[in-house]
């Protein structure tokens, strides 16, 4: 994995920071923890610019977890997730593909998880997920973003013995690229709403080995 200068900016450090403080403070709580290395594939992700369409070439990606059990059933997790792919550009009209610049893909996540109960080896389980993320070019010609991203997950967990398995899931992943904030008022009273939007909607398909550590 390559991260360059533009990844390492206060902004992403203090997310870093925030993301320890979270581990320290939810495993001291935690009835069980759990720690899952990922690696799949991630699809899709494009957006529209005046030259055409903007793509995320699908490439690999890898990740870990970190899950929290508050009970049986219920839990907490963290993952960090990278992918490294290149951004192209698809002009329609012309019938024409351009590699523009290799990228970096970084998703720094936080979400429930709800284990459904059962007596067999087999554990669906699946949640929600919010956090950053970090679309970083491998070039000093442009910086990188950062976005807030929404996300869900539903996967299934094989279990060996008591505390190794492997986890299979399957995830939809949207960085925010637009929040609006509205405000109205009529013979009623006043009211608000919030809204988001995102034309980079990626998802992803992964496999890994889950180790319980207590």
């Amino acid at each position: 994995m390559y991260l360059s200068p533009n990844f390492l900016t206060v902004k992403n450090f203090r997310t870093l920071v925030v993301l320890l403080g979270l581990i320290l403070s939810f495993s001291s709580g935690a009835q069980s923890l759990s720690i899952q290395g990922l690696g799949g594939y991630q699809f899709f992700g494009s957006t529209y610019s005046s030259a055409g369409k903007l793509v995320l070439a699908p490439e690999w990606c890898s990740g870990v977890a970190i899950d929290f059990g508050l009970n049986r059933n219920v839990g907490f997790n963290l993952m960090y997730l990278y992918q490294g792919t290149y951004l192209r550009l698809d002009r329609s009209a012309s019938f024409y593909e351009e590699r523009l610049f290799d990228m970096n893909v970084h998703y720094i996540m936080a979400g429930t998880s709800y284990h459904v109960p059962n007596t067999s080896k087999f554990t669906p389980f699946g949640g929600v997920l919010f956090g950053l993320s970090i679309m970083e070019p491998v070039t000093r010609q442009y910086r990188s973003e950062t976005f807030f991203a929404l996300g869900g997950q539903g996967g299934v967990r094989l279990s060996f013995s008591e505390r190794i398995g492997i986890s299979g899931r399957f995830q939809l992943l949207a960085p925010i690229q637009g929040l609006g904030l509205g405000l109205f008022c009529g013979t009623g009273g006043c009211g608000g709403g919030v809204s988001a939007s995102s034309s980079i909607v990626q998802m992803n398909t992964l496999l890994g080995v889950d180790v319980k550590l207590n």
